[in-house]
């Protein structure tokens, strides 16, 4: 985000800045794994799930919701960029709202009410995608919308400020629900390690393709990068014995 920052800021056309010093920043973090190694373990998820339960519906069911659709924060939250004057950010992506929810029945049997949701957003790059999300996590999100109208954000903002009230959860408050059932499960993660987590064991189960639609992947070589070595007693279990 600094980086971002900085950079937009000493553009030549915006001026706020003399030039990048963000450029030269190096961040030594988490961040620096690769795709594969940003993973949480079940144990872990089990953790945070529990934490995430315990702080309340939203953090709950935002926390779902990254993790079983695999989808950015930036894709969840409402996105703010610099406006035109200072202190006026103008809005770059509107959030989540139910309209962009589709209920899809899919009955079975033993349950004639089963079905799930689609959603329809914004991913990167502004290009619009439609992911599936699963049955259970589906019926979770049709309990909670209630009788919420397609114009009522998925989560909406209590804040008492009112150019805020009402409007979708930033992806900076998203940020901080993360944040917070990080700090009651004691296990250090983000928004987008649930992202990977879910790649990392989609990709075992499910092709290629599937994987990279549902992430939104341009190419299929970013999605290959969340297949994790399998640490068992290797290939050679598969020879044939001399």
């Amino acid at each position: 985000m600094l980086r971002s920052l900085w950079s937009w800021g000493s553009r030549e056309n915006v001026g706020y800045f003399l030039r990048n010093i963000a450029s030269t920043i190096s961040y030594d973090n988490f961040t620096d794994l690769p795709k594969a190694e940003r993973y949480l373990e079940d144990w872990e998820l089990e953790q945070l799930a529990h934490a995430a339960q315990e702080l309340g519906e939203k953090h709950w069911l935002v926390f779902c919701l990254l993790f079983y659709s695999g989808m950015r924060v930036g894709e969840v939250g409402r996105v703010t960029i610099p406006g035109q004057e200072a202190g006026q950010p103008q809005e770059d992506y509107p959030g989540l709202y139910w309209h962009n929810f589709k209920w899809q029945s899919d009955p079975i049997p033993g349950d004639k009410c089963r079905g799930y949701y689609t959603i329809k957003f914004r991913g990167k790059g502004g290009k619009y995608r439609e992911i599936g999300l699963d049955h259970e996590t589906s019926g979770m999100f049709k309990q909670y919308r209630g009788m919420s109208g397609e114009k009522m954000p998925v989560f909406p903002n209590a804040s008492p400020d009112p150019k805020k009230k009402g409007l979708p959860l930033s992806d900076r408050a998203i940020k901080k629900l993360i944040q917070d059932i990080s700090e009651v499960a004691g296990v250090k993660f983000s928004c987008h390690w649930l992202r990977h987590s879910h790649a990392s064991r989609a990709v075992d189960r499910k092709t290629l393709f599937e994987v990279q639609d549902q992430l939104g992947h341009t190419k299929s070589d970013t999605t290959k990068t969340y297949v994790r070595p399998k640490k068992d007693a290797g290939t050679g279990t598969v020879l044939p014995r001399f």
